[in-house]
């Protein structure tokens, strides 16, 4: 079964940039749609994907990261090998509490969680 998906997917992949009236972006946008079709693929919810579980707030800084922690460093759900968070250095530079969607620490490449967040600072 999987075979012939991959065929049929490679003959549409041929088929769609063969074609001179898309153009090239047209083309990339075409192939791009269809390989977000293939079997599995899920937009942005990969068992990697590294999230931002930050709970500002918590009691006692728990659940949270400051900009003095070390990255790596537990900071909440310990023990809980599913649910288990670490510091994480966001894209934007600011320390924040994150764990990977399937559990765990966030590995690289994918160690760089999206937030909202603007500081990290304790207050």
């Amino acid at each position: 079964m999987c075979g012939r998906l991959l065929n049929l997917h490679s003959d549409m992949l041929g088929a769609i940039w063969s074609r001179k009236d898309l153009g090239r972006a047209g083309a990339a946008s075409a192939v791009a749609g269809l390989l977000a079709a293939l079997p599995g693929a899920r937009g942005g919810e990969s068992a990697g994907e590294c999230l931002d579980v930050e709970e500002p707030g918590f009691d006692g800084g728990n659940r949270q990261c400051f900009g003095y922690d070390p990255v790596g460093m537990v900071c909440g759900w310990d023990g809980d090998p599913k649910r288990e968070a670490y510091c994480e250095l966001a894209e934007n530079g600011l320390k924040v509490c994150a764990r990977r969607r399937g559990g765990g620490r966030c590995a690289a490449p994918d160690n760089v969680p999206r937030t909202a967040k603007t500081h990290d600072r304790e207050l």
